[in-house]
């Protein structure tokens, strides 16, 4: 009898631990250890999914946080897809162990020491299609495995910051193909590589003039910052700037050719209390324009619609 029960033990302990492997959230699609979550509106990572998910498939959805314990559970995790999700933010640690990161475009600003730990075993790093300015010289210590790293179509500023990542390009010319920074005096593009012609006066500066870390706050061009307000009246801006510092209290856009509000370009200012922009070509804004924007009491817009032959003028 005690056998008996023994073996319905097991068996029941065995089916359970069956279900917890091959449950399935309701939002997603499971196919063995793939799981595709991708295109589904997710603010937040599902729970449910597999433990012994192989290849996660987030794309397409409205995330904007990587929490440290999002994936700790998933052991055998390797390929993960997160390609054009509204992350601004990555706790240290949250991709142990995987293998690929792939299309990772989202609104990264920057690259900091703990943003890839855990990333040993790391082959495919895909950071292109973000806003990164810089990444600090010790977030890629022990990623030695790399053999595809995408850094183009980002905001890098050309500063003493990145000498570092310009000696490492050169050193493996295949790793971040087409990586190109703005020059602060000019507001040219070149190529990241080319600032080890800067390497002595670099070196000629005083290292307490130099922050090697990415907690400078980059004004995008061609705006002025102080003290919290970016003013980017009358530049004559056909859109707004990606790289608008997260410190932001004031935010000037009055004046320009602006015709449309993209969805979340503001998500990442929490701080930001006035946003004028007035005195453009604004025709589409959409439901989620102005999410994020948490401190917001004063907010000026134009809305132009062509409606009948009519311009009509709408003032928010």
């Amino acid at each position: 009898m005690t056998l008996l029960l023994l073996t319905c033990s097991i068996y029941v302990l065995l089916l359970f631990q069956s279900h917890i492997i091959s449950a399935c959230p309701s939002v997603c699609s499971c196919h063995g250890p793939n799981v595709d979550c991708s295109n589904r509106g997710l603010q937040t990572i599902p729970s449910g999914i597999p433990r012994n998910v192989f290849k996660l498939e987030l794309q397409f959805n409205n995330l904007s946080i990587i929490r440290k314990d999002d994936f700790k559970a998933f052991r055998q995790l390797r390929i993960l897809n997160l390609q054009d999700n509204q992350i601004h933010t990555i706790d240290t640690d949250a991709f142990r162990d995987l293998i690929s990161l792939e299309k990772f475009s989202n609104q990264l600003r920057a690259i900091k020491k703990g943003t890839l730990q855990g990333l040993q075993a790391i082959d495919n790093l895909q950071l292109d299609h973000n806003e990164i300015t810089c990444i600090e010289a010790e977030a890629i210590n022990g990623l030695n495995r790399l053999e595809i790293v995408r850094l183009h179509d980002n905001q890098f500023v050309c500063d003493c910051r990145l000498l570092w990542l310009a000696k490492y390009l050169k050193l493996h010319p295949f790793l971040g193909l087409n990586a190109r920074c703005q020059d602060a005096d000019t507001f040219s593009y070149k190529d990241i590589t080319s600032l080890i012609d800067d390497e002595k006066q670099c070196n000629s500066m005083d290292i307490d003039d130099i922050d090697y870390t990415c907690n400078v706050p980059v004004c995008p061009y061609p705006c002025t910052c102080f003290n919290g307000v970016v003013d980017c009246k009358d530049k004559d801006l056909i859109e707004i700037p990606r790289n608008i510092p997260d410190t932001t209290i004031e935010l000037r856009l009055e004046k320009n050719r602006i015709i449309e509000i993209p969805p979340k370009i503001f998500f990442h200012l929490k701080k930001l209390r006035r946003l004028d922009i007035s005195n453009n070509l604004i025709s589409t804004i959409y439901p989620d324009s102005f999410a994020g924007l948490k401190s917001l009491n004063s907010l000026y817009v134009f809305i132009y619609i062509y409606l009948f032959g009519f311009d009509i003028l709408f003032f928010l």
